[in-house]
């Protein structure tokens, strides 16, 4: 670590290889840098990875997250991932780009807190198609249905573009349920249980 409690960088660096207790193997370096004190408005941090690969697959990419404004109940924060990318020791690769803005909302109870995300992402799968995700209507996470083994978004509506393919997925009216509507582009709605 180098800096100050304000502001410095820490490199967590694996050398030429590391071996974990389960047998996964790091190389390369993570980069995290920071500015400004812990959730205060103006403050931010970043990941970076370095030629960093875990087991023979290398993932590459930037991002940051920098804190917009901040309550005792509410942190409202900016999250973007620049040039998120994983590649396979076959050669295939796949891209990611994020352009979010996540609220926490935090209660005394911390089983009551709430995640609220809304905003994009695009790149591309390993097979070379692009795709492009827009959050419609935003995303809530509930803390208390993660607790009851429901870490999907209890409600919320997001739009998935592949090619030529169009999808709506509903994430519902907040119960906490696996449980989501799936509109294709030609009208045609199903209801479906993630993780079944």
């Amino acid at each position: 670590h180098t800096g100050t409690k304000e502001s410095g960088t820490l490199t967590i660096d694996f050398g030429e290889g590391c071996t974990d207790s389960r047998g996964n193997e790091r190389k390369g370096s993570i980069v995290v840098e920071h500015e400004g004190a812990w959730n205060l408005p103006g403050s931010a941090w970043s990941i970076t990875f370095l030629a960093y690969s875990i087991n023979g697959i290398t993932l590459e990419g930037t991002r940051t997250v920098t804190v917009v404004r901040a309550t005792d109940s509410l942190i409202v924060c900016d999250v973007t991932l620049v040039g998120g990318r994983i590649t396979w020791p076959d050669g295939r690769f796949a891209t990611r780009e994020v352009t979010r803005r996540r609220e926490h909302e935090r209660h005394k109870n911390h089983l009551l807190d709430r995640l609220i995300i809304y905003g994009t992402a695009q790149g591309a799968l390993c097979n070379g198609r692009g795709y492009v995700i827009e959050i419609l209507e935003p995303l809530r996470y509930d803390r208390s249905c993660a607790a009851e083994g429901v870490i999907i978004p209890v409600m919320g509506v997001k739009f998935i573009k592949r090619g030529n393919r169009e999808l709506t997925v509903d994430y519902g009216d907040g119960a906490c349920d696996n449980v989501v509507t799936l509109t294709h582009k030609n009208g045609r709605t199903v209801r479906y249980e993630v993780g079944k």
